[in-house]
């Protein structure tokens, strides 16, 4: 039986190296602006959705087809003129509000593009750039002693995303507003372009993956790992878990036919063994509102 101390020194972040297709991406300067005080929020009309599929098709831990996970999208960032990015997952929250890590950008510096692919389970999506990078104010990296806290981060986008275009299937995942306090099981579904072989031969996925995974409590996942608090939610499921890639991704929770984002990849072991620890989206509901200003979806569950 692994220890909890062999356990820390072998997590790792889940963000992962690809190679991109051009080496002319332009740069973007990205602004690390202090937190607002206390924006109005934006009020959403009568009948507002979210969490809605645009394909109905069932997770059995394959490829995912196209408007399975409208809300998934994948982050590309790195140097101008280099031949490859790090690449982590993404959720849509809102028209121009993207949810992701902090930990995705750790190894970020101004003048490094940020790319975001959507409406497509291919890994090269439509191409959208952000214009505002939000990190919390209090996000601590992990370390080979430490857990990583508060790795959670928001991307802003100058455009509005084309929800009601048939053509490119988006939609927002709903916020666990309802989650609040609750230290839910069950079943999640994770959703991503991260490496499908846990080793270190493995490579990422072009086409988006999706799997079950199995929510375990916050007492069994201490003993995994001592530095859990109830700001997280972990998964341990045999043979099943996200990987290098699927960092900053939601693990979503569904009830009655809609998905909330429950959770982001923040780490898990390093061949990928089954444990992983994600970031409880449901803790940080008001910083997410002070900082977008919008007043997002509640459905009555």
């Amino acid at each position: 039986m692994k220890t909890a101390t062999t356990i820390l020194m072998l997590r790792v972040a889940f963000f992962a190296t690809v190679s991109v297709r051009t080496i002319t991406i332009p740069s973007l300067n990205l602004t690390f602006p202090k937190p607002p005080a206390f924006p109005g929020l934006t009020a959403k009309p009568d009948g507002c959705t979210c969490g809605e599929r645009k394909n109905s098709r069932i997770v059995g831990g394959t490829a995912a087809q196209n408007g399975q996970f409208p809300w998934r999208v994948r982050l590309c960032t790195g140097r101008p003129g280099a031949f490859s990015c790090s690449s982590c997952g993404a959720t849509i929250i809102s028209e121009q509000w993207i949810l992701t890590a902090a930990h995705c950008f750790d190894s970020y510096q101004l003048g490094y593009y940020v790319n975001i692919f959507v409406g497509s389970t291919d890994a090269h999506g439509y191409l959208v750039m952000p214009d505002r990078l939000v990190i919390h104010e209090k996000y601590k990296p992990l370390t080979s002693n430490s857990t990583s806290q508060n790795d959670i981060a928001l991307l802003h986008l100058p455009i509005k995303l084309p929800f009601d275009n048939p053509n490119i299937l988006l939609g927002p995942a709903c916020l666990p507003y309802q989650y609040v306090g609750k230290e839910e099981l069950g079943k999640v579904i994770a959703s991503g372009w991260g490496k499908t072989v846990g080793n270190d031969d493995g490579s990422s996925s072009d086409t988006l993956q999706t799997v079950e995974l199995d929510l375990v409590s916050i007492g069994e996942c201490r003993e995994i790992d001592r530095g859990i608090t109830n700001m997280h939610v972990c998964t341990n499921t045999p043979n099943k878990t996200v990987c290098h890639g699927d960092s900053g991704g939601s693990i979503d929770k569904v009830s009655k036919g809609l998905s909330y984002a429950f959770g982001i990849v923040s780490y898990g072991s390093r061949y990928c063994e089954g444990y992983a620890a994600f970031t409880r989206v449901s803790e940080y509901l008001t910083w997410i509102e002070e900082w977008t200003g919008e007043n997002f979806c509640k459905p009555l569950i």
